[in-house]
Formats: C-alpha cells, structure tokens, sequence
C-alpha cells in the first residue's frame, strides 16, 4: 500500500504520474532516499532523470563511486539495483 502520508512522498507521486513503471516501486526507492539523505533528496527523485541501474549510468557517462551500496527494490520477485545520482560520479 502506498502511504502519501508526508509532502515528499506526494510531491514523488506526482512527479510520477507519467512515469510508466509501477508507482509503488517509484514510492519504495522515494522511501529508501529519504531514510538515507532526507526528504528533500526523496523530492528530488524523478525514475527518469536521476536514478538508474549500474549499466544504465555507464551508458551515460557515468561510474558508481567506491563503496558505494544501491538502492535495492524488488520486481516481480527479482532484486534490482538502483543508483541514485548521489551514489554516482562522471567518468573522467
């Protein structure tokens, strides 16, 4: 169940109203970043801008700083690791 009980999971919901992955796994990586950076980081949490697996940041430039865990939600039974932008650095 999806609790929109505080302002940064609803601004999250709204931000993903376009978004055409399941809302409740959006909600669960919002959650995550909250209980790590706070809530104003889990407002700044957009599934297509800011927050990809591994491959996915490579393709972009991007590697997963040392020691470094993910965000870790699970589809479908299966565990998928997700980076937010904090948890990355640009390739130099």
């Amino acid at each position: 169940m999806i609790d929109s009980y505080s302002k940064g999971y609803q601004k999250v919901l709204g931000k993903v109203r376009g978004w055409k992955g399941s809302t409740i796994n959006a909600v669960a990586v919002a959650r995550q970043i909250a209980d790590r950076w706070g809530v104003d980081a889990a407002c700044e949490y957009n599934p297509r801008l800011n927050c990809f697996t591994y491959s996915m940041w490579r393709m972009k430039g991007f590697i997963v700083k040392p020691n470094e865990k993910p965000i870790i939600i699970h589809i479908k039974g299966n565990p998928v690791r997700l980076y937010f932008y904090k948890l990355v650095e640009e390739i130099k």
